[in-house]
């Protein structure tokens, strides 16, 4: 998704399911800010080795994968599957509510400048850590 660099987006998954062999379910390239609401619940997968971004020349690690700020939140439950990172934001990741189960090869969340939990619900499983 690429959108100008004002533009606050907001994508809401309403009983998703989304299993990628190798590239992010959700790859955010443009935008001031964007929010992942969950209205039901959802899953999004990466199955296999994950493969660079050769137009952009960006190593893609995440499931979700965001260069801009990025909000998670809504009411319902997020499952991520990854063969690597769960979500990677590249700015400042917020969490202000939502259920969210994910298992990640390396990391269940990475941020570059923050990571912000308000609110929501948790099961991370890696090979890293595992906490609930």
């Amino acid at each position: 998704m690429e959108a100008d660099k004002e533009d606050k987006v907001q994508l809401v998954l309403d009983g998703l399911s989304i299993e990628n062999e190798s590239f992010p379910c959700i790859y955010v390239t443009g935008a001031d800010k964007v929010f992942v609401t969950t209205a039901s619940d959802s899953s999004l997968s990466v199955t296999d080795e994950f493969e660079k971004d050769e137009s952009t020349d960006t190593s893609t690690d995440g499931v979700i994968y965001s260069k801009k700020d990025l909000v998670l939140n809504g009411t319902a439950t997020l499952r991520i599957y990854s063969t690597d990172i769960g979500v990677v934001c590249k700015d400042d990741l917020k969490v202000t509510g939502g259920t969210y189960v994910i298992t990640a090869k390396s990391k269940c969340m990475e941020a570059n400048d923050s990571i912000a939990i308000a609110d929501g619900t948790f099961t991370l499983r890696s090979e890293e850590h595992t906490s609930e």
